[in-house]
């Protein structure tokens, strides 16, 4: 079955056709080819000139854009380097991968020396498991997460932070660097000065239940205290009266006497009291006192009592220097040596020795003695107000209660070491160098 179509054309018919539409081709390139009239020409140069102004127009806007960019560029640069807090931003394990020069400042290290670091080796030891805890913590939670922390700078120094961070699912990239995973956006703030002031308010307050307790056992001591006295009084002047409607003048003389004593030692406590309340208040100038040279003329002071009972006092040349009240300092060593010195019992050689040894970061000074020691569940209550173990040995019971007190208000700590009875006492204390009143 033959196939209807176009009859093929033959080569020579082929080569006609094509170089007809050869010379179509060249005449219609020809025409095209002709010169433009200066119409025209002026209409193309018109366009060429507003496309050019056109295009100045556009390069004006671009560098004033860019300029604005950069200024604006800049004026952030500036708020994030220099904020009064450390940004920074982390990857998911923790490694710094930008940061501001205040952050890099609050760590004592450069920011280029950062960089790729991890912020955990930042963090003081104890505090590690909680840094942990945290990035765990900011990582699974679309909300801000808020940690303290005790931080150590490069020069070994420590200082307490607050971090705010937040975790954002864009890649924590640096420069050259195509970054991977979330970023962790930390903001540190330095509280140091926050938490001192927050560890003074709470011992402040603590202080302050310490004294409304005191209080209330003063005022129970002070009533009961100074009620016996006030008996003895009234007791004898009833009994003046008697005997002098008697007539009876030895018992009258015997009268006056208890009355006599009653009064005396109501006016020492009222002394005592009067002095315990003054601690804590500025009496005398603030000076550099060497505790050696203090203690000599404490012993001075107290030469009579020590001489009338033979014991042999030794001073440490060693004692610290500390700035404080004289007064004050001469008070506290006087009511410890004189204690020393009183409750020697029977001893032979009667010794008391003011002398010095470290503990730690401490100096602690004590006056140590030979005497008749102390039981131990006593330890605590020969501070308290109007404690006498031995009412014979005389005194009115307030002279170690205000040793205690004078040593607290100059931010330092006493107690008492023994053995038990028989085997001596010593009273040991700590002062600050610079013993200023703290409260």
């Amino acid at each position: 079955m033959k196939t209807k179509g176009k009859r093929p054309r033959d080569a020579a018919e082929l080569r006609r056709l094509a170089e007809h539409r050869l010379q179509e081709r060249k005449a219609e390139n020809a025409k095209k080819a002709q010169p433009p009239t200066e119409q025209d020409t002026r209409r193309l140069l018109h366009e060429l000139q507003v496309h050019q102004v056109e295009l100045e127009m556009q390069n004006e806007e671009l560098i004033a854009a860019r300029s604005e960019v950069e200024a604006v560029l800049e004026r952030y640069t500036d708020l994030y380097d220099f904020a009064p807090v450390g940004y920074f931003t982390l990857d998911r394990d923790g490694a710094i991968r930008q940061v501001n020069i205040t952050g890099a400042s609050l760590l004592g290290i450069e920011r280029s020396k950062l960089v790729r670091h991890g912020l955990g080796r930042f963090v003081a030891p104890d505090d590690l498991n909680h840094w942990d805890r945290h990035l765990l913590s900011v990582l699974h939670s679309d909300e801000k997460q808020t940690c303290e922390l005790a931080l150590k700078r490069e020069d070994g120094s420590t200082f307490f932070a607050r971090l705010d961070s937040i975790r954002s699912d864009r890649p924590a990239r640096q420069a050259g660097d195509g970054g991977t995973g979330p970023a962790i956006h930390v903001v540190m703030s330095d509280i140091t000065d926050l938490k001192r002031a927050h560890g003074k308010l709470t011992e402040a307050l603590a202080q302050l239940v310490r004294s409304n307790k005191e209080l209330e056992s003063f005022a129970y001591s002070v009533s009961h205290d100074l009620r016996g006295p006030l008996i003895t009084v009234t007791c004898f002047l009833g009994r003046l009266a008697k005997d002098s409607e008697q007539g009876n003048a030895k018992a009258m003389h015997s009268d006056l006497a208890y009355i006599g004593e009653a009064i005396k030692k109501m006016d020492r406590l009222l002394h005592d009291l009067l002095e315990l309340s003054r601690i804590g208040r500025v009496v005398g100038s603030l000076e550099d006192v060497p505790l050696t040279e203090l203690a000599r003329e404490v012993a001075g002071l107290l030469a009579g009592p020590i001489a009338e009972r033979g014991v042999r006092v030794e001073i440490s040349p060693d004692l610290p220097t500390v700035h404080g009240e004289r007064a004050r300092l001469t008070q506290l060593l006087m009511n410890l040596l004189d204690n020393a010195v009183k409750f020697m019992g029977e001893q032979p050689a009667p010794q008391v020795k003011i002398g010095v040894r470290p503990d730690g970061e401490e100096t602690v000074c004590y006056v140590r003695d030979n005497g008749i020691g102390i039981e131990a569940r006593h330890k605590d209550t020969v501070f308290g107000l109007f404690q006498q173990l031995d009412p014979s040995r005389g005194g009115t019971g307030i002279g170690l209660a205000v040793a205690k007190r004078i040593v607290e208000v100059y931010g330092g700590r006493i107690w008492l070491e023994s053995d038990g009875p028989g085997k001596g006492s010593t009273f040991c204390f700590t002062l600050a160098r610079k013993a200023e009143p703290v409260g």
